[in-house]
């Protein structure tokens, strides 16, 4: 099918109309067929997404010849609208299998940034409806998925906390084999790392914490040779960091947790000078977020003392220098942009227990009941807001709207959850201590939820047909929604699904 004249008079339409059209695969007359002239069915429309990328991930259509291809899939207005907005440059559209629009309009084909030709589907050749009555109900609830539970059928809550109990264990096993192999102080450091990363920046963060490990961050702050282990006079702690040390629990005392989570020198107040500027510019240097680096003039006095200090002392301290665009700030809250998150990153590393973090949670999660073991282990991340470069800025020489703490309480539990327990759980079964195995899933347990993200709200809508159900009010069944969202439906096996087994 050739595209139609661009000149054509045509209405006015917010691509929110395709998106839901596709989304709900109502109003639509079959059979669809791309304007290359395949016939498809769509099996599944995918799951919509709001951060950068295409607008649905995980779509799976049949095409000609019975071939059932999985993908994404990105919807426009019009076809030329890929183009216009600069797709076919963008790496994150190199997964997009069909791109869904109203009108083709044109000529060329639509070519993702690594050549390949992407199909176009265009739904006006394809309304069961007219399009001013489809715009009339566009403000109208979109429906929503029959719930693949219904109440009475099954425990929900029971099912959610036995994949949450799941995945934990899995996530366990996973640190379990890590301590086989790695230091455990650094691959705390590299978890802490990933987790301020959020979904969008999680890889290039575990590669600053690679190119920057935790031993060279210490000396670099002059906090010794890069012993993030034992001082002098203190027995029985977690060896160092690059020792190799698997002894883990050999004595659990002296030490405390002051130093993690306080706002001291190197804490979120820290200005030009002192550990934490100085590892700030070697971590902001080597993840390529410096203003020069990007080609940014110098904002102010603070971005210049960085550049100097990179230029002069960092460069060769670290095992590489990333690429600005290894980075996202799309669709990123100012908040959470990279340069602040390597800048809390920096302070964390800065104020990194001489004892090491292994042993301050060992002795956190032993010394306490469990319901209190949820704000213990947020308070060791948790900054101060008072003060500081950070404090009001999201990135050189951009203000934010009002102060904000560096770690917020929700980030923290989310390392809390997905980090801190599931380490301590592994670090059981490698040294044997059934014991701590026990405190660490008891203390996941009682875990409150802190908030939901987009998965677990597309589950909650897909199992339930409700947002916030009462059965996943913690965040272990939280996690088991997750669970079955990874296991079951991002492969569409839903015929094994425990939710929906009569």
């Amino acid at each position: 099918m050739s595209a139609e004249g661009g000149n054509q008079a045509r209405p006015a339409i917010p691509e929110s109309l395709v998106v839901r059209l596709w989304e709900t695969q109502r109003d639509l007359s079959p059979p669809l067929r791309t304007v290359q002239g395949d016939e498809i069915q769509v099996v599944y429309p995918g799951r919509r997404r709001w951060g950068r990328g295409p607008d649905f991930v995980g779509a799976l259509i049949s095409w000609p010849g019975s071939v059932l291809r999985g993908g994404e899939v990105e919807a426009h207005v019009r076809s030329s609208d890929w183009r216009a907005h600069g797709h076919h440059r963008d790496r994150h559209y190199n997964g997009v299998g069909l791109q869904v629009v109203m009108w083709h309009d044109d000529h060329g084909p639509t070519l993702r940034q690594d050549g390949v030709e992407v199909p176009v589907l265009a739904l006006a050749d394809h309304l069961a409806l007219p399009l001013a009555e489809l715009m009339t109900h566009l403000q109208d609830p979109a429906p929503r998925p029959s719930p693949c539970w219904s109440e009475g059928r099954i425990d929900l809550g029971g099912l959610l906390e036995r994949c949450g109990v799941e995945r934990f264990a899995a996530k366990a096993g996973r640190f379990e084999s890590d301590l086989a192999c790695c230091p455990p102080e650094q691959i705390l450091y590299e978890g802490v790392a990933e987790g301020l990363g959020y979904t969008q920046n999680r890889r290039p963060f575990r590669r600053l914490a690679e190119l920057v490990p935790l031993e060279v961050a210490r000396a670099f702050a002059g906090r010794g040779d890069g012993d993030a282990g034992t001082r002098d006079g203190q027995d029985g702690q977690i060896g160092p960091v690059g020792s190799g040390g698997r002894d883990g629990r050999d004595g659990r005392g002296g030490g405390t947790t002051e130093g993690w989570g306080d706002a001291g020198e190197g804490g979120a107040a820290a200005e030009l000078g002192g550990a934490a500027f100085d590892l700030e510019g070697l971590m902001l240097g080597a993840a390529g977020l410096l203003p020069s680096q990007r080609g940014m003039g110098p904002s102010d006095g603070y971005a210049e003392g960085l550049e100097r200090l990179w230029a002069r002392r960092g460069r060769e301290r670290v095992g590489g220098v990333m690429l600005p665009s290894e980075w996202e700030f799309f669709r990123v809250r100012p908040a959470n942009f990279p340069t602040r998150r390597v800048a809390s990153f920096a302070r964390l590393a800065v104020r990194w227990p001489d004892q090491g973090l292994v042993d301050v949670l060992v002795r956190l999660i032993l010394g306490l009941e469990p319901r209190l073991v949820p704000r213990a282990m947020e308070g060791l991340l948790l900054g101060d807001a008072r003060g500081g470069y950070w404090s009001a800025r999201c990135d050189f020489g951009l203000p934010m709207r009002r102060p904000a703490g560096m770690i917020g309480r929700q980030r923290a539990a989310e390392i809390a959850v997905n980090l801190f327990l599931p380490f301590l759980a592994g670090l059981a079964a490698h040294v044997g201590d059934e014991g701590l195995g026990r405190r660490a899933l008891d203390g996941y347990r009682a875990y409150p939820k802190r908030g939901d993200n987009e998965i677990s709200r597309y589950m909650a809508v897909q199992i339930v047909g409700a947002p916030r159900p009462r059965e996943a009010r913690s965040a272990c069944r939280q996690q088991g929604l997750l669970h079955l969202y990874r296991r079951y439906c991002e492969a569409r096996r839903c015929g094994e699904c425990p939710v929906g087994l009569r």
